[in-house]
């Protein structure tokens, strides 16, 4: 993490200081020291800036504060990467003022703390924006061979400052948001920035064009061939929240939905985004089609299930019954006792819970009806016209459905 001396610029009230933190990397123990003597720095700057911001600015400097290339200002789109929370790519803001020799990408992140997997299932991991020298950010990048597109924003040389103040004011507020990768997502935390900057009866928004699809629809079709295997994690997390029928900037969950909208948005009848964007980092060749899959995987163990019914294999229903515990563990996880977000409610608990586990023993009671709701599940979801989980979660649950069956079947052929 590092600070930054800044000399302050017109209507930007927050002095502009970072705490670098790469959410990426591995984090050292000095972390929490860091933090404390940077927001102390902070606090000691932000007085020294009001004091001097009260002063009254020459004729000069209002000149050279009113130009309007003083400051630049754009979005900043990163390809997808290959962690679970990357795989969509990424969207911040970029703000520059070479008078002052200013560069910064103000990003949401989330905190880099110890066991940060571990707070992000317990829904205690926190998220804010960070000032990020946009070198450094450029440089998470390259080292992971992703490419950045950058698309200039076509707002007046007012708007562009006020931009920068808000995103200051953000920083300055820490880290205090809980990490929600669905409703706070970098693309969708974005317009509401903008809506702050602008004023709301200058902005008008593309119309919709009818049903739009769920943002579960949205991002399946955007990583299924590239990163079906986290892809399948997503949607094993994700309940119904992200099921539900939302249009226009309500809808919009990934960077490149987010360009597509803002580059049809006029402020004040002019458009907002620019259509060509500067490649900042060339985009790296992708590895296209994954040859095993999570549907390809569900698909041998179904056919596995089948074949126990012929070759008597007592083992694999231990298999099945392991593997459904597994995911019916996470399930209640998410759905009874955990406050991450969008996991009120998931499907998946249907078929897949802790039930069996302490009822194996009784079996012959309920296996059987028990498996005729999982098959009446499978049909249902798959009849519905809005994909509502993963097919392969579908064929895994056909396959444990089966094995529920095998003594009754074993049994009905004796």
């Amino acid at each position: 993490m590092k600070s930054r001396n800044v000399v302050p610029l017109p209507n930007i009230i927050a002095w502009h200081y970072i705490v670098s933190v790469n959410c990426e990397s591995d984090i050292n123990q000095q972390i929490m020291q860091k933090c404390i003597i940077y927001c102390l720095i902070a606090l000691f700057s932000f007085c020294c800036v009001k004091s001097a911001a009260q002063e009254q600015p020459t004729a000069e400097q209002r000149e050279l504060w009113s130009k309007p290339d003083f400051v630049q200002a754009s979005l900043i789109v990163a390809d997808p990467g290959s962690a679970v929370y990357s795989i969509f790519g990424h969207a911040c803001f970029r703000l520059v003022c070479d008078h002052y020799d200013l560069d910064y990408c103000y990003t949401y992140e989330w905190v880099a703390v110890p066991n940060a997997m571990f707070r992000f299932f317990t829904g205690q991991l926190k998220m804010g924006m960070m000032a990020i020298p946009t070198s450094e950010y450029l440089n998470q990048y390259s080292a992971q061979s992703r490419g950045v597109k950058e698309y200039p924003l076509l707002l007046t040389i007012d708007a562009k400052r006020h931009l920068w103040q808000v995103l200051d004011e953000m920083v300055l507020q820490g880290c205090n948001m809980p990490y929600d990768y669905i409703k706070c997502g970098c693309a969708s935390s974005c317009i509401p920035i903008m809506e702050q900057v602008l004023r709301k009866d200058t902005l008008c928004y593309p119309l919709s064009s009818g049903e739009e699809p769920t943002r579960r629809e949205t991002l399946y079709a955007f990583a299924c061939e590239a990163h079906p295997w986290q892809l399948f994690f997503i949607n094993v997390v994700a309940g119904t929240e992200i099921d539900k029928h939302l249009s226009g900037k309500r809808n919009i969950i990934l960077p490149t939905q987010l360009v597509d909208f803002w580059q049809q948005t006029t402020v004040d009848g002019q458009p907002m985004l620019g259509s060509q964007p500067h490649e900042l980092l060339p985009s790296a060749p992708t590895d296209g089609r994954k040859i095993f899959t999570p549907l390809m995987a569900a698909i041998i163990l179904l056919i596995v299930s089948l074949m126990s019914w012929w070759l008597n294999i007592p083992w694999w229903q231990y298999v099945m019954l392991g593997l459904a515990i597994v995911i019916g563990v996470v399930e209640v996880y998410l759905v009874c006792f955990t406050s991450l977000p969008c996991t009120q409610w998931n499907w998946l608990i249907v078929p897949f819970n802790i039930l069996p586990a302490f009822l194996w023993r009784w079996r012959k009671y309920w296996a059987v009806p028990y498996a005729v709701v999982i098959l009446l599940w499978v049909i249902v979801m798959a009849a519905i016209p809005h994909r509502m989980t993963d097919p392969a979660c579908l064929i895994l649950a056909l396959a444990w459905a089966i094995v529920l069956l095998q003594d009754k079947v074993k049994k009905h052929i004796h």
